[in-house]
């Protein structure tokens, strides 16, 4: 009876410490999932948050370049109240004023040039993107590039095209369509997401509602091959936030649109960086586990010995 009523005892002590385990593993893993949940949670609105100011910055740049567009295309259009060299002289005044103009110019639906605020001007090519767009765009604004241009400075440097179509007329009152191109520095862009911060290795991009890549702060080594962007997933998502893996890598994504030129704003965090301060809070609590466990048995072999 004796050996019995002890067998007993050591079954009871070993069902309790089986027990006592699993509820200590069961917390455990529930509260791992809690709090990388609610670190996810926490990067995707603090991202979110990010994209929505630079959304809202790229706005108002947008706004000030369409009202300096609506200014030329109202000049333009009455050339009997001032020629083209008055005209000229008042664009020049404000690409003077800006840094993040580089030129504007005006051509006929034959590329030919009608004016500029540079010292020259070329013809520019039916066939480019920019000139294009704006002939078939009837009216519409939009925004190409990166291009090449030649800056104030003499040298050829990367720019965004500002295009839209135009009517401009003569001294006898007389009116055609033209083009309208307003080329601003591409570092006018970069400016408004380089204060953002996405961790130490996120960063934003801007594509064109056709998926293009406009701004990219890693735009030099996409050129030379040396960095890939998951453009297909951002094309798949359109809007929204997702996590994927991509080039090694399991990123949170979140993209906005900006309204008036239907551009996306794509943020990119890495997630092992998010996680990474999680890291040690899971190492702690798997340590703290582990000595639970240990104490648990040691407690339920004590007393299945007396």
């Amino acid at each position: 009876m004796k050996m019995r009523a002890i067998s007993i005892r050591t079954t009871i002590s070993l069902l309790m410490a089986l027990m006592l385990t699993m509820l200590i593993l069961v917390v455990s893993i529930t509260v791992n999932a809690f709090l990388t949940n609610a670190v996810t949670g926490i990067m995707v609105r603090s991202t979110t948050e990010v994209i929505t100011q630079i959304n809202n910055n790229a706005e108002t740049y947008i706004d000030g370049i369409t009202g300096i567009a609506a200014y030329a295309r109202n000049l333009a259009r009455d050339t009997s109240a001032l020629n083209a060299e008055a005209i000229t002289e008042r664009l020049k005044a404000i690409v003077s004023s800006r840094n993040d103009i580089v030129r504007i110019d005006a051509f006929d639906l034959e590329g030919n040039p009608l004016l500029t605020t540079a010292p020259s001007i070329t013809p520019a090519s039916r066939d480019e993107l920019w000139f294009s767009r704006a002939v078939k765009g009837e009216g519409d604004f939009f925004f190409t590039g990166p291009r090449l241009q030649t800056l104030p400075s003499g040298q050829t440097g990367l720019v965004i095209t500002f295009s839209q179509l135009i009517s401009y007329g003569d001294m006898n009152r007389a009116t055609s369509s033209a083009v309208l191109s307003i080329d601003l520095n591409f570092n006018s862009i970069r400016e408004l997401s380089e204060d953002a911060n996405l961790a130490a290795s996120g960063y934003i991009y801007f594509i064109s509602n056709d998926g293009e890549i406009i701004y990219h702060p890693n735009q030099r080594e996409i050129d030379n091959g040396e960095f890939q962007e998951d453009l297909e997933g951002v094309a798949d998502h359109v809007y929204g936030t997702y996590i994927s893996q991509f080039a090694g890598h399991e990123r949170l994504t979140v993209i906005q649109t900006v309204n008036q030129t239907r551009w996306r704003i794509v943020g990119v965090a890495m997630m092992d960086e998010i996680m990474d301060d999680l890291g040690s809070f899971q190492t702690a609590l798997l340590f703290i586990s582990a000595v639970m466990i240990i104490i648990s048995i040691i407690a339920t072999t004590i007393i299945s010995k007396h």
